[in-house]
């Protein structure tokens, strides 16, 4: 019968190599990277409690962030459906860009009804507002500050 068992000097070679790979993680420099040099996201507050949410550059290529325009169809205003957000309590809003660049604000809407991918509203934005199409729960959560 053959011994499987490996000799101790092996054992302490492979505990001595698994030590060592484990030390060497954590010693790389903490240095951020030049992309974590630049906040992505700043909340203030805006209008009635909202906050106004503004996006560095490179936040919004993160989250790779589309807007669409209000547009008035045969149903009244029409955003897309993905610019919707629902809160916890229910209600809906939209998120609206603003005069400032990158800088995007929740705006209540009331919807109508819903027909496939499009919200036709019966309150919300004007017509030719740009709202968030894509990215819209990313500016929910800087919003809050969930995520952070």
């Amino acid at each position: 019968m053959k011994d499987t068992n490996r000799s101790p000097k092996y054992s302490r070679i492979a505990s001595g190599l698994v030590v060592v790979s484990l030390l060497s993680v954590g010693c790389g420099e903490d240095k951020p990277s030049p992309a974590a040099a630049e906040k992505t996201v700043i909340a203030e507050t805006g209008v009635k409690g909202i906050k106004t949410v503004t996006l560095s550059a490179l936040g919004l290529q993160r989250i790779d962030l589309k807007t669409s325009k209000v547009a008035q169809g045969t149903g009244g205003k029409e955003i897309p459906y993905s610019a919707v957000i629902y809160a916890p309590d229910g209600a809906t809003w939209t998120f609206v860009s603003t005069a400032a660049a990158r800088t995007f604000q929740r705006s209540a809407i009331a919807i109508e009804r819903i027909d496939g991918e499009i919200a036709y509203l019966s309150d919300g934005p004007d017509v030719g507002a740009d709202v968030v199409s894509q990215g819209a729960a990313q500016l929910y959560g800087a919003e809050f500050g969930l995520g952070h």
